[in-house]
């Protein structure tokens, strides 16, 4: 079996080809696609409906974020316990706990078990069900922060700080912006100030509201809230405001940044709130999973690998 990264993830064996989470166009036709989930860093639509014949796995609600009105042709919609079996291959959908619909899978193949995780969260959160650990052969995991230095504190301290660090603002007289990623990070803000003892009424930026309605659709509480009028003269002052992660910002000293990036930062009004795995995350993934052979994918391959290799005794390399 061949496996490397070529525009997406590919498995490469003498009956089969697959191409998981492409975002450009790849050398050959793959028997199958998956989609792990609907952040645009893994797919691209251009992609998927260039190969009109190829069958494509996805979650129900991963096809809902990129495909609503269900154009994109030979889609399958697999949800986590899910499993398909095609001719000598099977392949199981389970819960990654990143964003809403996001989905690890476990391909049988030969006798072999191999674990894409995706992008997983192995945490418990205010949203979502945690991953669980899959046990595999050859595993494939993300290492989007696989280094060290990305190992975040415990969610009740992070939740502690936004919202004392909200509190302080609004005291100050400030109107209030917390920034967190659209799908995801968004959503458990949401639910956090929302439910919060300091009684807020938040509103959210109605791209966020969107994604709020499919999550609240699928069971998740996001507690009440309001949705920002972008016409300024409707505005009531509402307080706080949850925007996209990509708003642009006049003024930081009245914004809480939510992202696992905020420990790059040493300014105020940064968090490391993150849907990802940190790093310690990864390296429990890897060593509960017991895996013969690791491929690391996105972000800090190599520090990852190498620390897997060097403190575990893994069989890890980056995937290339």
């Amino acid at each position: 079996m061949n496996i490397y990264y070529e525009q997406g993830i590919v498995l490469k064996e003498e009956n089969y080809s697959l191409l998981i989470d492409p975002v450009g166009y790849p050398s050959f036709k793959p028997d199958i696609i998956l989609i792990s989930h609907a952040h645009r860093d893994h797919y691209n639509m251009k992609v998927l409906k260039s190969f009109p014949q190829v069958l494509k796995l996805m979650s129900p609600v991963t096809r809902i974020f990129l495909d609503k009105k269900r154009n994109l042709p030979n889609v399958l919609e697999l949800a986590e316990g899910q499993e398909v079996h095609l001719n000598k291959l099977i392949i199981r959908a389970h819960e990654a706990g990143h964003v809403l619909g996001s989905l690890q899978y476990e391909i049988i193949l030969k006798n072999k078990r191999i674990v894409y995780t995706g992008d997983f969260n192995l945490q418990a959160r205010l949203v979502l069900k945690p991953a669980k650990v899959i046990e595999a052969d050859i595993l494939i995991i993300e290492a989007t922060y696989g280094h060290p230095r990305y190992s975040f504190p415990e969610r009740i301290t992070i939740y502690r700080q936004i919202l004392e660090c909200t509190k302080q603002l609004i005291d100050l007289g400030y109107r209030v912006n917390v920034l967190g990623r659209t799908l995801g990070t968004a959503q458990e803000l949401t639910t956090l100030l929302s439910f919060s003892r300091l009684n807020l009424y938040p509103a959210v930026h109605p791209i966020i509201a969107r994604i709020n309605r499919i999550y609240e659709l699928y069971g998740e509480n996001l507690g009440t809230y309001r949705i920002l009028s972008l016409k300024q003269s409707n505005n009531n002052g509402e307080n706080p405001i949850i925007m996209p992660l990509s708003s642009k910002i006049s003024e930081k000293k009245n914004s809480i940044i939510c992202t696992g990036w905020a420990l790059n930062k040493r300014e105020k009004g940064y968090v490391p709130l993150s849907s990802h795995a940190d790093f310690k995350q990864l390296v429990r993934y890897a060593r509960q999973s017991s895996p013969e052979k690791v491929f690391t994918v996105y972000g800090f391959t190599n520090v990852l690998a190498d620390f897997l290799k060097n403190e575990y005794s893994f069989d890890a390399q980056p995937l290339k």
